[in-house]
């Protein structure tokens, strides 16, 4: 699913946030946030104190803005 979104980011974002059949994905995002933030909370964890370190570990390792991930990690 991850791929999928961010692989349209670029189109969603030339023919227009929220309109024709991209706005399907918007409510995707908006679920997956709800699910993050349920299961944040259901772990005693304010969606504030979640944004914080979220924050924080994106400037330390970098963000997902160029659609980068850790597929695999070889051990030595």
């Amino acid at each position: 699913m991850f791929i999928e979104i961010a692989g349209n980011m670029g189109y969603n974002q030339a023919v227009g946030k929220g309109r024709g059949p991209f706005r399907h994905n918007l409510e995707e995002l908006a679920d997956l946030l709800e699910v993050i933030r349920a299961a944040a909370a259901a772990r005693g964890y304010a969606v504030e104190e979640l944004e914080r370190v979220r924050t924080e570990k994106a400037a330390r390792r970098g963000g997902f803005e160029r659609k980068l991930y850790l597929r695999e990690v070889f051990e030595k």
